[in-house]
């Protein structure tokens, strides 16, 4: 049974632009669109609105800088840290996800395709196994040799509204344009249970408790949804 919060929330559809990205010392903060703190709290990594990206050593005066490398450069919409910090995950407008040594600010394997238009989100999972990828459709990249990450099964789930959430025990929601969260089991990409149903439009945001056991979504208004056996029970219901 899920709880409601409350009423309206103002939550609108977030926009990126696809113009172009990047990655910003903490100085240039007042234009970030996204920023990433690494697990190890010494670097951070910021996406805005040029064709460059940096990653910035926290407790240092150094800047590196990603992207200028790569022979044609695109706009970054998404980035992310794995959970050790050691590699960073972005996305970028023309389909594409890239894998880059936080450390040595470079790429650590080829572009990873499989989308039709820009990467939205990048998700690493919390074993830092699993590469996540968001467009239209979402993806997945097997990273236990992060040189040649290896595509995983056929893209899935689609009219996504809201970026997905990972939950710390490898499930993932996923947000759509009917007001419904569908929940997956990431290692086998199955349906677990039916949709979570409850909004009268589209979901906006979606995360995850720490333990797992816990979903709040988000519409007009805003649900907790207790997941229970939803979160090992694998089904193919919607």
């Amino acid at each position: 049974m899920s709880h409601r919060l409350c009423g309206s929330t103002g939550i609108g559809r977030s926009r990126y632009n696809r113009q172009s990205a990047v990655l910003l010392r903490p100085v240039e903060l007042q234009r970030l669109d996204g920023r990433r703190l690494s697990p190890r709290r010494s670097c951070s990594a910021g996406a805005s609105v040029s064709e460059r990206c940096h990653l910035s050593d926290d407790l240092s005066p150094k800047h590196g800088q990603l992207g200028d490398t790569v022979g044609n450069p695109v706009g970054v919409l998404t980035i992310a840290f794995s959970p050790d910090g050691t590699l960073l995950a972005t996305g970028s407008s023309d389909g594409t996800a890239r894998l880059w040594d936080a450390a040595s600010r470079t790429l650590v394997a080829e572009p990873i395709n499989g989308h039709d238009s820009g990467v939205s989100s990048v998700h690493f999972s919390s074993d830092g196994r699993l590469l996540v990828t968001v467009g239209r459709t979402i993806c997945l990249c097997d990273l236990m040799d992060t040189e040649c990450p290896r595509k995983v099964g056929k893209p899935f789930s689609s009219a996504l509204t809201a970026k997905p959430a990972l939950s710390s025990d490898g499930n993932l929601a996923a947000g759509h344009a009917n007001g419904a969260v569908q929940l997956w089991d990431l290692s086998t990409q199955t349906k677990l249970g039916g949709a979570l149903r409850g909004h009268a439009d589209a979901v906006t945001a979606i995360a995850f408790s720490p333990d797992g056991c816990l979903l709040a979504r988000a519409g007009r208004d805003i649900q907790l949804e207790p997941l229970g056996s939803r979160r090992t029970r694998p089904d193919g219901g919607e």
